[in-house]
């Protein structure tokens, strides 16, 4: 991500959150930890509209210790509020 990038994730971006509109100021990435789980659980149950889990409570421990890829959270204020999963597939994949 060069400068610019960053600088208008940190000063614009806009995100609408439980209901909530947060302006952020800061959006910082890191590896997701096992005390994250209860957090992600609950902010991706009803993802596809059909009030039931998503699949992340099936995977989530699988996805902390795979050693072909990353589980990326994205935090403001000490909170994740996003996941990424990249799983290296083989030669030029992911």
């Amino acid at each position: 991500m060069n400068e610019w990038q960053t600088m208008m994730i940190r000063t614009s971006l806009v995100t609408f959150h439980l209901g909530m509109l947060m302006t952020l100021n800061t959006l910082t990435f890191r590896p997701v930890q096992p005390a994250d789980q209860e957090r992600i659980i609950a902010f991706t149950f009803n993802t596809w509209g059909d009030n039931e889990d998503d699949y992340i409570k099936d995977v989530f421990d699988d996805w902390l210790v795979d050693p072909r890829g990353e589980f990326t959270a994205a935090v403001i204020d000490d909170r994740v509020v996003g996941i990424a999963k990249l799983t290296d597939m083989g030669d030029d994949e992911w």
